[in-house]
Order: C-alpha cells, then sequence, then structure tokens
C-alpha cells in the first residue's frame, strides 16, 4: 500500500505533506514491543520506512531498541530467518574462531579460577565475555569454552546460592557426567579420590594422563559401592519370617508339624 500524498497550496508554492496510511497508523498505534514486531512484519513497507516509524514509535511510547530487539529475536518470522543456513554459518564461525593447538586444555584450578572470573553475567544474564573472546583467551575451541559454560550451570544448580569459591573451583574440575549424577556421587567421588591418592602416594595430579587413570579408578569404586548398595537384600521382618531352627510360625505360635505323603495303597 503506497503512502498518500497531499498538496497544500501557499503563498510559497506547493508544499507535499505525506499522510499515514491504515498500515503505518498500526504500527504506531502498537502497544508493545511484540505487537510493533508483528504488525510490522505483516505490513510491506520498505526498511528505509520501517526505519522512520521506528524512531517515532520509541519517541512516542519511551520503549527503546533493545526493547524492539528483544522482542523481534523470539518472533516466529526472525527465528525462521534466524535457522535459514544456521549449521553452515555454525561451521564457519566455529572454525574462525578455533585457537587450539591440537592438544586438549588441562582445567586445573588455576584455569577454573581464571574462567570464573571471566565468566561473569551483565544486564539480561548476558555473559561479559563472548565464547569466542574466551576460545581466544584460553587457546581452545569455541565447543571447549560452552562445554565449561554448562558445566558451570549445572554446579551452581547443584549448590544453590553463595558457593565458597574453592569449592566451585572443585566441582568445576569433575567431568559433565558425573555432575549429573548429582551432589551426594560428586562427593563420594571425592572421599574415594582421596583415599586413592592415600594408597599410591601421589599427590594430585597435574599431568592429564595420570588425572584421566586416577578419575577412572575412583569412578570404578563409585560404582562399585553403588552397586553393593543396590545389591543389599533387604531385611524381613522378625514377626513375617519362620525360625526353622525352632519351629515357630509367625506371632510366635508353634508352627504344625508337618505330613509325611504315604504311598497310595493299590
Amino acid at each position: 500500500m503506497k503512502k498518500k500524498i497531499s498538496h497544500l497550496h501557499s503563498r510559497f508554492g506547493v508544499i507535499k505533506i505525506s499522510v499515514m496510511n491504515k498500515v503505518e497508523q498500526t504500527i504506531l498505534s502498537s502497544r508493545t514491543p511484540e505487537e510493533y514486531v508483528d504488525n510490522s512484519v505483516k505490513s510491506r513497507l520498505s526498511p528505509v520506512r520501517k526505519a522512520a516509524l521506528a524512531r517515532e514509535w520509541m519517541k512516542k511510547t519511551g520503549f527503546a531498541r533493545t526493547d524492539i530487539l528483544h522482542a523481534r529475536n523470539r518472533h516466529p518470522y526472525w527465528k525462521k530467518k534466524k535457522m535459514e543456513n544456521s549449521a553452515e554459518r555454525a561451521r564457519k564461525r566455529l572454525l574462525q574462531h578455533d585457537y587450539s593447538t591440537g592438544k586438549p586444555v588441562l582445567w586445573n584450578d588455576e584455569l577454573v579460577g581464571n574462567f570464573l572470573d571471566m565468566s561473569r553475567t551483565i544486564e539480561d544474564g548476558k555473559y561479559e565475555h563472548k565464547d569466542h573472546e574466551l576460545a581466544e583467551h584460553f587457546k581452545t575451541t569455541i565447543p571447549s569454552i560452552q562445554y565449561m559454560r554448562r558445566k558451570l550451570r549445572l554446579v551452581r544448580s547443584i549448590l544453590g546460592g553463595k558457593v565458597q569459591r574453592s569449592r566451585l573451583v572443585g566441582y568445576m574440575c569433575r567431568s559433565e557426567s558425573l555432575l549429573r549424577k548429582g551432589k551426594d556421587a560428586v562427593d563420594e567421588f571425592s572421599v574415594h579420590e582421596k583415599l586413592l591418592e592415600r594408597k599410591t602416594g601421589t599427590a594430585k595430579t597435574t599431568s592429564l594422563k595420570s588425572a584421566r587413570k586416577t578419575t577412572r579408578l575412583a569412578l570404578k569404586n563409585v560404582r562399585v559401592s553403588v552397586k553393593k548398595r543396590s545389591s543389599k537384600p533387604s531385611a524381613i521382618p522378625r514377626s513375617t519370617a519362620t525360625d526353622t531352627k525352632k519351629g515357630t510360625a509367625p506371632g510366635g505360635r508353634k508352627a504344625a508339624p508337618r505330613k509325611k505323603a504315604g504311598r497310595k495303597a493299590r
């Protein structure tokens, strides 16, 4: 729908005055950013005209550009647009921000502490540093950083509110599979790991190979312990059991003697 133009005659000549059509009036009458984005998507206005209407609508309603972007990112139309060729874009992004040297990063206490310092969130729950910035800092890849962020969210959900930094770092050094088993499994794993270190006479491991070996042995002890607990037979109440030695029935009553089956006469 084209914009209507009216002409006003004056002593200075003919002045063109733009008159808004129904579509533009509908966009400007939007009450929320979500409603504004929906009306804007349905219209067939040019990007230039939409930008002008956006400035006018923000001035009229008091909403900011961030409010419109927030609503736009959640609109079905723009979600579908963002998904187009997303796999190819993701592949290019991973290749562009691959800062690893071919060796895996050993996330020790010092590196984990540095990671926690750089993983603070700002307004709207966004991270202060983006994934590719952390990948460049720690000389690793974006998937590795995303793995650490996922573990951090998991640890915070397990431990709850305010937690000592040392405890947070200790949990972050555990594998994601162990963390998903819950707090009890992590604590039991730590106990077995300490016992294993005392038994072997080794301090806390620093090399990746020895760390993996210690972790495997400790995890094996946890599995054995859990298996033993689950295989224990349930205790039978004394009142429901029959004492075969004394020949008593439930409740302390004397059990009736068994009759021997005799042969039938032919």
